[in-house]
């Protein structure tokens, strides 16, 4: 365990950060994408009580540390995160989850200058219901925050829902506009926040997997190198496949360009390049780039590459 304090000028405990070895160690494989929670004055030394957490491969949570502080300033989240830097041998995350407080906000700016601060979506959607009473509205702000809109659909999306409720001069509303790029997953997927593939020995861990889809190949690789609870997000998106549908495709030097449409939704199109030399993939939906997982248009053109393994 390690333990790192602070003390005020008549020398009383100002603020203190914990953590221990397993937290430790999974930060340094899980801590890509850090949780940021102030549990305010909810303990008997009525102080903030910050949690920080993560998910593993499993998607299960796990805490990498805890910290109670005497008061909610920069300066004393600042505290708060330096040490907690240090403590897990300067590993900063790419991606910094909390609710929103000024002062959190400025003290991971200057702690962890690179990484990328989201709003948590289910603070917000909370803090949705205290202000706004319409349920018709919440739901219609729920999937402004989780939608996989792009930029310009979210745009005409949230305009019409605000005039649809007659909330256009709400404050409230207006607040969560600004911060739109920090809210809405429109905005962020374009983001990197997995440095590290989500990997783990699945076939010795849970035995054979047996295919169900007629892509059994890549069905067996993704078993092979996936967690179970990855594999199953993987496998949807491989039995989606039979829902795409490829328009056309053109070629310039190694690189093929396709373009896939969904069955029944032919306005929504999505560009994938694939280089036939290095087996690299971009699609446009960057679902590869926010969730390190294979999308299912990649695996529609893997189908059409005839690739039996994950590239």
């Amino acid at each position: 365990m390690i333990v790192r304090h602070s003390l005020t000028d008549d020398n009383k405990l100002e603020h203190l950060f914990w953590a221990n070895d397993l937290s430790r160690f999974d930060y340094q494989y899980f801590g890509d994408v850090l949780a940021f929670d102030s549990t305010y004055r909810k303990n008997k030394y009525n102080g903030p009580l910050v949690i920080f957490s993560g998910t593993n491969y499993h998607r299960q949570t796990c805490i990498f540390g805890f910290g109670l502080l005497s008061y909610e300033q920069t300066k004393s989240y600042k505290w708060l995160l330096d040490n907690f830097s240090e403590v897990m041998m300067n590993k900063h995350p790419s991606l910094v989850i909390t609710d929103g407080d000024n002062a959190m906000k400025s003290a991971i700016e200057e702690v962890f200058p690179s990484a990328t601060h989201r709003l948590c979506a289910w603070y917000l959607y909370k803090n949705a219901v205290s202000h706004i009473k319409d349920p018709g509205f919440r739901e219609k702000f729920k999937k402004c925050l989780y939608a996989k809109f792009k930029c310009d659909e979210f745009e005409e999306y949230w305009h019409d829902m605000v005039e649809r409720f007659n909330l256009v001069g709400n404050d409230w509303v207006e607040k969560q506009y600004r911060r739109k790029e920090k809210l809405a997953t429109a905005y962020l997927s374009s983001k990197d926040y997995r440095n590290a593939e989500i990997v783990a020995e699945f076939k010795t861990l849970n035995g054979e997997h047996v295919p169900t889809t007629g892509l059994h190949s890549l069905e067996r690789h993704a078993a092979s190198v996936y967690t179970r609870e990855i594999f199953w997000k993987i496998l949807e998106k491989i039995k989606s496949v039979a829902t795409l549908d490829i328009m056309r495709s053109g070629s310039r030097s190694t690189t093929t360009e396709y373009k896939i449409i969904k069955y029944g939704r032919p306005d929504h199109e999505y560009i994938i390049l694939y280089d036939q030399d290095t087996q690299k993939m971009v699609c446009q939906c960057q679902r590869w780039d926010s969730y390190g997982i294979p999308c299912s248009h990649m695996f529609c053109v893997m189908k059409r590459e005839q690739i039996k393994e994950l590239p």
